[in-house]
């Protein structure tokens, strides 16, 4: 039987920004101050392990968990950042599922000095972006578009793909627009905005805490079970993109995820 292998795309709330070390004075570090830089580095492994890509990893019973998700990421750049990485490897060994938490539309991905890249609000690019935009839509069709690919991708492959939407997205117009394809669309929106004992301890941080990630990883498991199967023996192994080198880490013969 194939070892079961989960691969997680997405920005922020993919990475699992929100979970932070336990440190004396967490309460009090402030927003873009070197302290925060610091803590927030120091809290990586913490976001691997308690995040939604994690504990789903644990609910569905995934071997390996490969979670793609980075702050600030376009739709287009989770795309990109996962085709530099696998497309050259078919990972024929591995029952894949690719699970997509779509984040928001409006922004949009090039490729900046060999690396993929996001941009947002108030830069240059973005600005003139959105000067010829006419149609809100046209954000989530470009979104969609992506989500094609990724389809596409999948289906040549015999992976599975999943797409989540944040709350707030017109779920009845992705519906449409992916009727057509291999694409197992979560129907209940993904909750992202967290109060109280599901919010990131750190005051300022809109993201949640394991909690409220928990939350968000039982809505994805609960309506996409049926579609993935459940594994009730399995190996947990997980990796970020801090860990994957794209040239080196399907190559890497001491890696469990090397092709033989």
């Amino acid at each position: 039987m194939k070892k079961k292998l989960l691969i997680s795309l997405g920005c922020s709330f993919t990475q699992g920004n929100g979970i932070y070390k336990p440190v004396d004075n967490v309460k009090d570090i402030k927003q873009d101050t070197e302290d925060f830089n610091n803590l927030e580095n120091q809290s990586i492994e913490y976001m691997l392990t308690l995040g939604w890509p994690s504990q789903l990893q644990e609910m569905l019973g995934y071997d390996y968990l490969i979670n793609f998700g980075k702050g600030g990421s376009s739709n287009g750049e989770s795309v990109r950042r996962l085709f530099d990485v696998i497309y050259k490897d078919n990972l024929s060994k591995f029952d894949v599922t690719i699970v997509l938490l779509s984040t928001f539309t409006h922004r949009i991905g090039f490729y900046r000095n060999y690396q993929p890249t996001t941009f947002q609000w108030d830069t240059e690019v973005m600005n003139s972006y959105i000067k010829d935009i006419t149609n809100p839509r046209d954000f989530i069709l470009d979104t969609i578009f992506y989500i094609k690919v990724l389809s596409e991708f999948c289906n040549n492959r015999n992976y599975k793909l999943v797409c989540g939407l944040l709350d707030g997205e017109p779920i009845d117009f992705y519906e449409k627009e992916l009727k057509d394809t291999n694409v197992h669309l979560i129907k209940t929106p993904i909750q992202h905005k967290f109060e109280g004992e599901f919010k990131s301890i750190v005051e300022w941080d809109p993201h949640p805490n394991e909690n409220g990630y928990k939350i968000m990883a039982s809505t994805f498991a609960n309506e996409m079970k049926e579609f993935v199967g459940q594994a009730t023996t399995y190996h947990k192994i997980t990796y970020n993109h801090y860990k994957i080198n794209k040239i080196t880490f399907f190559n890497n013969e001491s890696n469990p995820l090397h092709e033989q």
